[in-house]
Order: structure tokens, then sequence, then C-alpha cells
């Protein structure tokens, strides 16, 4: 591992640990390794992260004033742009609440609530699963795949000033004040498969089956932490498949964990997870937040992977330098990416839930440019 990935990743620790001890044995830094690390930091979501910890050195070990800055900067902008995430999906939930439709949100906000402080979780659109609330019910009733909130949400956004446009068979766009919002028909991509679809309906009964828990004094709900839980794995791992994880990813995992794992019904998720064909790179994700986060386990239930090859293999890609979409992207680099995903789903396969051929074939039927709308049915 490089020294600065080394770095970045025992600031991560000393979040969990609130011990600097570590840290400040590995510095100071040039103002070239500053750079970097600052870099890898804001490109992997954990800009804020860094700043929390840098902020309280001794400023002999703090980088140069003008990255300190820099990095203040990102910490602060990416602060500014939660409050108004957070303050515009609340409005959104308000409207929605007013004609008896909860949104339960997805990742970002409702994966903030379990960080110390939320308001460092970044976040980018924001993804909801909208149902019908039936009264005398804590909760929402749900039906497929939230469908009976879904065009209630295209509707209220358009009364609200906002707009949408068609995303895919899992969701439509949504805007308002600045914000995009994932309104999710479907929570995977399931593309069909009977796998895929195993997954969905389980994601579909999880979230379903439990009201959630308000988030702050908001309309807003966070699923309950089962749900979080499966969910959180699925998107890492199809994330991974495709392009590679970001810290953020692996770091949601880790507070997740350090606030739900006494909690979680371990034999249940893990039969789940096998089903899903999930539970090895959920052991993987969960070996890396206790090896190289510090992430203490307080649950015998809990299993790691044995695999060490395999584990330092995807911290490596990780912490490397992907082909990812990019805004405007030119033909080129859109050919370039697409053959490194395929070579992914190659070097990766023991970690994929489908086979080679099933994902390659999936990547061109269901690409954004095919605009497919399928069902469960």
């Amino acid at each position: 591992m490089l020294t600065n990935d080394y770095i970045l990743l025992a600031m991560l620790r000393a979040t969990l640990s609130h011990d600097l001890m570590e840290v400040e044995k590995l510095l100071p830094l040039e103002a070239s390794a500053w750079n970097e690390v600052i870099g890898k930091a804001s490109a992997h979501g954990v800009s804020g992260l860094l700043y929390s910890v840098v902020e309280q050195l001794p400023k002999s070990l703090r980088p140069p004033l003008e990255l300190l800055l820099r990095l203040y900067g990102l910490s602060e902008r990416r602060k500014k742009y939660y409050e108004h995430q957070f303050q515009t999906a609340s409005l959104f939930a308000s409207a929605l609440k007013a004609k008896g439709i909860e949104m339960k949100v997805l990742k970002g906000l409702s994966f903030s609530t379990y960080y110390e402080h939320p308001e460092l979780r970044e976040c980018g659109d924001c993804d909801c699963y909208l149902s019908r609330i039936e009264k005398g019910s804590k909760g929402s009733s749900g039906s497929k795949a939230g469908a009976n909130g879904f065009e209630v949400g295209n509707k209220t956004i358009l009364e609200m000033g906002g707009s949408s446009e068609f995303g895919s068979y899992k969701h439509s766009h949504l805007f308002l004040n600045g914000l995009m919002f994932e309104n999710h028909h479907y929570i995977t991509d399931f593309n069909g498969t009977q796998r895929g679809k195993a997954i969905e309906l389980l994601l579909e009964k999880a979230i379903d089956s439990s009201s959630g828990n308000r988030i702050d004094e908001t309309d807003m709900v966070c699923p309950c932490a089962y749900f979080n839980a499966l969910h959180l794995i699925r998107h890492a791992q199809g994330n991974f498949i495709s392009e590679g994880l970001i810290l953020r990813m692996i770091y949601d995992w880790a507070m997740l964990l350090r606030v739900e794992q006494e909690h979680l019904d371990w034999s249940q998720l893990y039969s789940d997870l096998e089903v899903c064909g999930l539970r090895q790179f959920a052991e993987v994700m969960t070996t890396i937040c206790v090896e190289y986060l510090g992430l203490r386990l307080t649950v015998k239930e809990v299993t790691l992977c044995k695999n060490k090859k395999m584990v330092e293999a995807v911290l490596k890609d990780t912490l490397g330098d992907s082909i990812r979409m990019t805004q405007g992207e030119s033909l080129g680099h859109k050919i370039i990416r697409i053959m490194a995903r395929y070579g992914r789903f190659w070097r990766y396969r023991n970690l994929a839930i489908e086979s080679v051929p099933v994902m390659i074939w999936n990547s061109l039927a269901f690409s954004s440019f095919m605009k497919r709308n399928i069902s469960l049915e």
C-alpha cells in the first residue's frame, strides 16, 4: 500500500477511535504528499472526514496554509450542500405527507444518520422510495416496488415548481431547487434475471415490513437497519463490479455496523445474503472495515473474509485509479470505460452475482441508451 494511501486510512481510523496518536506518528508530510492525500479524499467522498481530523492536529503537523484552506473549502462546501439537500428533501417529504405518501430515503441522507456528524457524509442526489400511508398503521402499506407512491411523486414535484424526466425502468429523475431526486419505482437494477428479481423482492419485503425512523423532526424516513444493511451491500457490490468502490461506501458500512451490529438479525441477514450471492462480498467489506478502518466488532455472529488476498485486492482496487463515467465524456473515453468494465467482470467474477456472459449482456441490453421498460411480472 502506498504511504499516502495508508495515511488517508489512518485519518479515517482516527474518526472512529478519536485517537490522533497513530496519525501524528506519520506526520509531518511534504506539501506534495498532502496534496495527494487531499485530492484522493475529495475523489472518494471523505474530504469532510479528513478535515475533521486535520483541524485537531497541532499547527506544526497541519498541511501548508494554501492546502489547509483548500481542504477547509471542500469541507464547508460539502456541509452547505448537505444542508441544502436536507432542507429541499424535507420540503418534498412534507408535500408528499400531505397527500398520504411516505418518503423513505435510500442511501445518502439515511446513511448519514449513522455518522457522529451527519453533515460530514457527502451526498449527491437524493434517492427515495414512496408508498401510501395506511390509516391506523404505524408504517406504510407498500405495494409493488413503491408503485403506489411513484406517480404521486412525479406529479407532486411539478406542483412544487420542479421538473421530472424518465430515468430508467428503476426510477424517474425529479428536479427541485437544484437537487435531483431519484424517485424509485424499483429499488435495484434487477435487469430481468432470476437472481436480480429475488434480490429486488427481498429488498421490497424488508423496506415494506418496517416503518423505519423519522430523520430528525422531518417527514423523511430512514428505512430499518436490516433493509439498509442489505441495500448497502447490494449497491456497493454493483458499483464494485461495474467501476469500483470509493472509500465513502466502505466507511458507510463501518458506520452502519458501529451503530447497528447488535440490533441486526445476523442469521437472517446472512441467509438473505447467501440467496443474493452477496455474502462473500459482505465479508470482504466487513474485513476492510475491521482491519483498515479500525471498526470494533461486538457481535460474535459477524464473520470476516478468510481470503486475505481477495481483501487486499479489493482494497488495492479501491485506492487505485478506476476509469469512471464523467459528464460529457468523449466517445473514446466511453469505449475505454466499457472495455475496462468487461475486464472487471472477469477479474472479479468470484464476487459477482451473475455469470460473466449475463453481466455483459445486461450492460448492453439495459444501457441508458436502450431505455428499456421492464417489470417484475
